[in-house]
Parts: C-alpha cells; sequence; structure tokens
C-alpha cells in the first residue's frame, strides 16, 4: 500500500512532457510556419525563441549595395549574418557587399540566385557543391567578362555541383572550352532553363541528357534547328517551352519530322507563347510530337495549318491555348471544339455563332473555356444563333470556369457581342452546376440585377466577374 502510495505520488509529481515541450518536436514544426505564424511562435517562449530562430534565416535576400547605404537598419547586421548563416537555405543574393560574409560558413544552401558572377560568388558555389539542388543566375542587363577565364570558372564550378537538378541561366554564352563542363552539368539535371543564351553542340558529340523533364528556351542567339537537336538528347523531356527568334528552315522539314518523332515520345506540353515560328513550322511540330497533349500558343502565328494539324492527328489534345493569335478563325475554333473530345481547357478570340454546326461540340470533358462570343448576322437570325449557343454551351456540364467576351484584342469593326440576358437564354444554363468562375468583360448588355438574382440562385457556386450592374 505505501508502495502504491509513493508511485502514485512520484507519477503526479513528475507528469509526462507536453510533445510541445520537447525540442525535437519544436524544431519539426518549425519547419511548417511562415510569416506572421514563424513570428507569434518565436514569442511563445524562450526555449521556442531559441530552436525557432533559424527558420527566420532559412530564407535570406541580401541587400543590394544602394539599399544598404540608404536604408541599412533594415537588414541584418554583418555579425548576425556570421553567426547565422549555416542555417541559410535559400539566398536571393545580387551583388551585395554583405555577401562576403557567408564565405566560409554557409556550406548548407539548396537554392541559390544570383545576377552578377563574382570570385566570391564563384566561391560560394564550390563550398555548398554538396547540398545546392537550385541555381539560377538571372541577370537584368548583359555582364561583360571582367576577369580573365572567369566564366569558365563559373561553368567549373556549376559542374562541382554533384546535387544539383534544377538550373536557370540568363546572358551567357558557351564557349567551346567551357562547352564540356556545361554539358557535364546538363547530364545531371532534371530542369532546364536558358534565356539569351549562346551555345552549341558540335555534331561529333553524342551526349544525352537522360533526367531532363522541363526544358525552356527563350530568344536564344542560335539556329532553331541546333535547338531541337539539343532537345532530341532529353528523351524524358515531358515540359518544353520555346521561344524562337525565327522560323524553321523550310528545306528540313521532314529531318525535324523524324527527329522529333523518333526522340520525343514523351514530350506532353509544348508552350510556344510569342514564337516567332510560321504557322507551317507549328503545325510540322504539332505533327510530328506523338505524346502531345497541351499546346500553349497564344499571341503565336497559329493558323489554317496549325489547326488541321490538330483536327487531323491530335483528337487527344487535353489543352489548347490560342488566344490572341490572328489567325485563329471563328471557323477554326469550331473545328478544333468539334474533333478533341479529350480537351478540358481551350483559349481562344472571337467566335461567331453563325460558325456553330447543327449537333453539340465532342468536348464534352471541356472545364475551362475562354472565348468572346459575337454575331456578325442580322436581328432576325440573332434569336435562333443565341439559342443554339446557349443550348451548345449547356451541353458542356463539366465546366468549371467560363470566360465570355474577355479579350484583350479583337479585330477593328462592330460586333454584337453574345448577350447575357435572361430573354436571351441565359436560363439555358441551368445545368452547368459546377460552374465556378463567370467572366463576362464584354458583354453588351451588362449583367443585370434579374440576371445576377438568377445566377444565385440556379449556380450558386459561380462567382461572377466583370460587367455588372
Amino acid at each position: 500500500m505505501t508502495a502504491h502510495n509513493n508511485s502514485s505520488a512520484c507519477t503526479a509529481s513528475n507528469p509526462s512532457p507536453s510533445p510541445l515541450q520537447l525540442p525535437e518536436v519544436i524544431v519539426q514544426l518549425g519547419y511548417y510556419l511562415e510569416g506572421s505564424d514563424l513570428i507569434n511562435a518565436l514569442v511563445v517562449n524562450r526555449t521556442w525563441h531559441s530552436l525557432l530562430e533559424r527558420f527566420l534565416w532559412h530564407t535570406t535576400k541580401l541587400p543590394s549595395e544602394w539599399a544598404l547605404e540608404r536604408t541599412p537598419d533594415r537588414y541584418p547586421s554583418r555579425e548576425s549574418i556570421r553567426r547565422n548563416c549555416h542555417w541559410i537555405r535559400s539566398l536571393f543574393c545580387p551583388e551585395s557587399p554583405l555577401l562576403k560574409e557567408l564565405v566560409p560558413a554557409c556550406t548548407n544552401l539548396k537554392v541559390l540566385e544570383i545576377n552578377i558572377v563574382t570570385q566570391m560568388i564563384i566561391l560560394l558555389l564550390y563550398q555548398n557543391a554538396h547540398s545546392l539542388v537550385s541555381l539560377t543566375r538571372q541577370a537584368t542587363v548583359h555582364q561583360p567578362t571582367q576577369q580573365s577565364g572567369l566564366q569558365l570558372k563559373l561553368f567549373t564550378a556549376i559542374a562541382s555541383l554533384i546535387r544539383l537538378r534544377h538550373l536557370r541561366l540568363e546572358r551567357l554564352e558557351v564557349t567551346a572550352e567551357e562547352r564540356e563542363a556545361f554539358l557535364e552539368t546538363c547530364q545531371r539535371l532534371e530542369t532546364l532553363f536558358m534565356t539569351a543564351f549562346i551555345w552549341n553542340i558540335p555534331d561529333t558529340c553524342s551526349v544525352e541528357f537522360p533526367f531532363i523533364q522541363q526544358l525552356t528556351f527563350i530568344k536564344n542567339k542560335m539556329n532553331p534547328t541546333l535547338e531541337l537537336e539539343f532537345v532530341a538528347r532529353c528523351p524524358k523531356v515531358r515540359f518544353f517551352r520555346w521561344q524562337p527568334t525565327r522560323g524553321l528552315p523550310k528545306e528540313q522539314t521532314t529531318y525535324i519530322q523524324t527527329l522529333l518523332h523518333t526522340r520525343l515520345k514523351s514530350l506532353r506540353t509544348l508552350a510556344i507563347p510569342y514564337a516567332a515560328l510560321k504557322d507551317r513550322d507549328i503545325a510540322v511540330i504539332v505533327q510530328a510530337l506523338p505524346s502531345l497533349v497541351n499546346l500553349h500558343a497564344r499571341s503565336s502565328q497559329f493558323g489554317a495549318l496549325s489547326a488541321m494539324a490538330i483536327v487531323e492527328s491530335k483528337a487527344n489534345l487535353q489543352e489548347l491555348d490560342v488566344c490572341e493569335c490572328e489567325g485563329a478563325s471563328s471557323e477554326m475554333i469550331q473545328s478544333i471544339l468539334n474533333s478533341c473530345p479529350d480537351l478540358e481547357t481551350f483559349g481562344g478570340d472571337v467566335f461567331d455563332m453563325k460558325d456553330l454546326d447543327e449537333g453539340e461540340w465532342r468536348c464534352k470533358r471541356l472545364k475551362k473555356l475562354h472565348l468572346s462570343i459575337m454575331s456578325s448576322r442580322g436581328h432576325e437570325e440573332r434569336p435562333n444563333d443565341h439559342a443554339k449557343m446557349y443550348d451548345q454551351l449547356a451541353a458542356l456540364t463539366e465546366l468549371t470556369v467560363l470566360n465570355l467576351g474577355d479579350v484583350s484584342r479583337v479585330a477593328g469593326g462592330w460586333y454584337n457581342w453574345l448577350e447575357l440576358t435572361l430573354s436571351s437564354g441565359l436560363g439555358r444554363l441551368s445545368p452547368l452546376t459546377n460552374l465556378e468562375y463567370l467572366t463576362v468583360g464584354r458583354i453588351h448588355p451588362p449583367l443585370g440585377k434579374a440576371e445576377q438574382a438568377w445566377i444565385q440562385t440556379h449556380l450558386p457556386r459561380v462567382e461572377v466577374l466583370g460587367a455588372i450592374v
């Protein structure tokens, strides 16, 4: 009895600690705290503050010399940076006078973003050779080589980053002596982004890049055929964003088709916004890619040949964006929507109701539709046009986003835009019970109170944006 009482008293006087008092639990909690939540956690007590202070340093942006001179009190002191830089995991680093405080203690970086290449940056790369996963050189201006061999040292240092998987480089030229280090790096990458870049691979080189899955080339100063040959060395690439500055040579059409068809069997998404490719070039590429399901061609020269390529060979397309494409006519839009049953997202500009065929569109899986719907016919035909258009939209029962009339650019002339009124057929849209967003930016007359009330009653999940009176 006495022993039992003593045991009970001991248990009462030494209760099990709360999990939130255990240091290892507090530290794990810190990985999920950001912003004001982290600040609030720091003031819970001294223990929490001492264990969680490190997370204030996980993402650090060093000030530029200009910012440090004008507002020095807004930034950590040099001593504070030297004492805590080993906690930094993501560093955004302009040409800062504080950069030298990171050497040699900052050795656990995973993400590094720089603009100017200096000897200090190269030292920082070497001391994070075993931890750095992502590197970005995002230059706002071209940096001429100020020291002999500095760029070669940069590429050599990048090649030493054994864990590097994501690389973004801007405004650099890979010379012949730097090429080997650059290609060695590319063989480990999963993501590669290059813009305003100058480089090439000799025909005698057989190297491949087996891990690259996302590839972006923006306005590189090189032959577009050579860029496609680089892409063809990436057998697992699934996403390719490309903005070449000129079109493809017509005499190389067969070679390019064969190259893409045989080598790029994993490429599912092609983004070519603002590309200088001709309509014929886009058609050639679309037909050649066997697994293409997403095409983003905003503000490109997408036209009749490209549309025909989709209708004839890409019925399995899931996403298509041809907004702001002057060559994408209303007839083409009708043909595409009637030929792609797997389409889930479509973006286009002006669609004329007179181009509607009899029967429903085949794209019954459509979830997001962006169209500026109008009628070019007289008042006698407009009621029938509206009824057919509303019935067509009502059949798309999986729609979550319907963007009607919100285009930034249309051809000159007067348009009779779709009337979003109950008298014109708005009530026919009641089957769209999944609809969440309705944008009506270019509608005449604007959405009235009766129409708003009907939407609130029959489509309660909808948030209406624009053109409301």
